[in-house]
């Protein structure tokens, strides 16, 4: 369930920010929930992250999944 997985995900959150794996996670679930305003956000901190890395693989994917919101 997207609203119980969502509570768990909050907490990894709120103690790793900058994990790619939990703001993935994040963005499933508000997906899941339909905010598309809050999965936008977290898409745009995954990609400034994935910029900053040079991850052109998932920054390209995650520009994608923006575009399609």
């Amino acid at each position: 369930e997207p609203k119980k997985a969502l509570q768990v995900i909050q907490r990894a959150y709120a103690m790793q920010p900058q994990n790619t794996v939990t703001l993935e996670l994040l963005a499933r679930c508000f997906l899941e929930l339909k905010q598309p305003l809050k999965t936008a956000s977290v898409f745009n901190e995954l990609l400034k992250i994935y910029d900053r890395n040079g991850d052109m693989k998932n920054l390209n994917r995650v520009r994608s999944d923006l575009q399609r919101l």
